[in-house]
């Protein structure tokens, strides 16, 4: 199993405020792994639909 490339892996109901969901987005670029970067983008959309954040 792969894991994340930075920190622990953080999941939708960890990221509750749009703040929260640009900071996680901006560390997942950081690392320019597109793999981890897709998923990143993954779970910020399933955070913005758990949390109703545009």
């Amino acid at each position: 199993m792969d894991a994340p490339a930075v920190g622990r892996e953080l999941l939708p109901e960890d990221l509750q405020t749009a703040e929260a969901i640009a900071a996680f987005l901006a560390d997942a670029e950081a690392t320019a792994d597109p793999a981890y970067i897709e998923h990143a983008r993954e779970v910020a959309a399933r955070a913005r639909a758990m949390h109703g954040i545009k």
